[in-house]
Formats: structure tokens, sequence, C-alpha cells
């Protein structure tokens, strides 16, 4: 069924190409920025998507855990002496499999003849298998080391410049070297996660501010819009980022125990206070009753 899928997404775009709604640029360098991107298998790593960018732009590589094997020196290698690649991104991610990978469990799946042959390698069966599949304990951590590890590469040329960056598949936000230099380790990082989110709120609201005229199109916005904008601005850098925040945390915390969770609502303040009911007025319409009235016998006359 998944085959079928595919065969039948590529006709959707080969449609999309004869509908003009794709288009196909062949032309140019390849890539068209001399960046290669070294990232995780993980599915949910899109890096064209992350960054905005087009097919052709970049190299893109991948492997479990974006870490340095001879494969990948391989094709470092031929991006920089054949395509002229003179910035490597080794991009990380939070809430790596690879951390929760649990080599026992894994023992007991894999075939017999792996095991055997890692067996020869090493005493401890239990450390060949770490050796052979990289389980890593801290995603900032391994980050910092798959970059020494490329700047220790003779073949690599000093004139490439290698950084590392750091995805939170949570929140869609990307983290630079310049922020993970301030944090040692990932559970420091996750200790200031709340303080990490509010600087990137305010750093996005002040670059929506330069784009305005892009997300509100082309036309020229009335005057009266724009001095509503310019007086509410406070409030909506206030408000937005707290609600985008909160919103963000809220989610993070379904991903990383670590967080904590946004305080609830005190429902049992609300529970006690006192209801004020209105019982409202009933108009009853005034009844006349007519009452008979009773006439007493004359004695005197025998009436």
């Amino acid at each position: 069924m998944i085959i079928n899928k595919l065969v039948e997404g590529n006709k959707r775009y080969k449609w999309k190409l004869l509908d003009k709604k794709e288009t196909i640029d062949i032309e140019g360098r390849v890539p068209r920025y001399p960046v290669l991107i070294l990232t995780c298998m993980d599915s949910r790593i899109d890096v064209h998507r992350i960054f905005q960018l087009n097919s052709g732009d970049v190299f893109v590589l991948r492997n479990a855990g974006n870490q340095f094997s001879e494969d990948i020196l391989r094709s470092i290698l031929i991006s920089i002496y054949e395509y002229g690649v003179k910035q490597i991104i080794i991009l990380g991610h939070l809430d790596c499999e690879m951390k929760k990978v649990n080599l026992d469990e894994l023992r007991h799946n894999l075939p017999i003849e792996l095991l055997r042959e890692l067996g020869k390698k090493s005493v401890d069966l239990r450390f060949s298998l770490q050796r052979f599949f990289r389980i890593i304990s801290d995603e900032i951590i391994n980050i910092k080391n798959q970059v020494d590890r490329f700047k220790s590469i003779k073949a690599i040329s000093k004139n490439v410049k290698i950084i590392g960056m750091i995805y939170d598949p949570a929140s869609g936000w990307v983290y630079t070297e310049e922020d993970l230099n301030h944090f040692p380790s990932y559970e420091n990082f996750m200790a200031n996660y709340r303080e990490l989110l509010h600087k990137k709120q305010l750093d996005h609201v002040s670059f929506l501010e330069t784009i305005e005229s892009e997300i509100v199109g082309a036309e020229s916005v009335e005057l009266t819009k724009l001095n509503e904008l310019e007086a509410n601005k406070k409030i909506v850098k206030s408000e937005s980022i707290d609600e985008a925040l909160n919103k963000e945390i809220a989610e993070k915390s379904l991903l990383e125990s670590k967080i904590e969770r946004l305080d609830l609502p005190d429902l049992e303040k609300y529970m006690n206070m006192p209801l004020k009911i209105q019982i409202p007025k009933i108009h009853i319409p005034k009844i006349k009753v007519y009452v008979p009235s009773v006439i007493k016998p004359n004695k005197k006359n025998g009436k």
C-alpha cells in the first residue's frame, strides 16, 4: 500500500508540474548554496520545510543520530572538493529516538549472525552493540561531539566552517550554535526551556513587524489601521507572546517530562464562591370574584 501511495504522490506531483503549481529548476550550480546539512533520519525533520528551502538549495545527509561515519565522511569530502561546500551544519533535534533505544531489548531482535560478528570484536557484547549502533545519552552533547569529530578530520579543509544546531519538533524552533554554547547539556537546556521560548517569541514579533507588508499583502494599509496597530503593539506583544508561549510549553510537556506544566486555573476558588441566583418576578393578574348576597327572612312579616 505504501508503494502505491508513493506512486500516486508522484503522479500528483507531475500533475502540479503540468498545472504550473510546481516547477523544476535544473539550471545553475548544485547545490545553490555551498552548504551541507547532516541531520537525523527522524521523519519529523524536514530540512526544506524547517528552513523554507527549495529543492537544490543545499546538500542534506541523514543517519540515525546525525553522527560521524565513514560513509558520511565520503559524502562530505565529495561535497567539499567536487561541489565547493564551505559550511557544514550538524542539525540534531530534541526527543531523539537514539536516546531511547534499549540495547538489551534490541539484542533479542537482532539476527544471530550479526551478534556473532559483533561478538568477535569484543568480549563484552553490550559494548560492541553500543559501539556499533552509537546510542546517545544527551542530544546537546552528541551535537558538540560530532562537531569536534568532524573538525578533527585532517582531510576536511580548515576553510570549511562546521557548526551545530538543534531543532525542537514540538515548537518548530531551531536553536543556533550561539544558543547551544550557553548550555553544556540537554538537562541544562531543558531547565532553561521556558526562558528560551520567551526569547524566541520576542524575536519573532520583531521579525513579523519587518515583513508586515508581506503578511497583509502588497496593497497599502489604511492609515487608521496602522495607527491602531501601533497603539495596540504593546498589548499584542505581551498577550500574543504569553499565549504562544503557554501553548508551546503545553505541547512540549507531552514530549518532555522535565518541562514544568503550566498552572491550572484555581477551580476550587470558583467552586466555593456563592452563587447569586436572580429569581424573575412573576406577574399575576387581578381576578374578580363574585360572591352571592344572602338575604335573611323577616320574621315579623312572615317572610
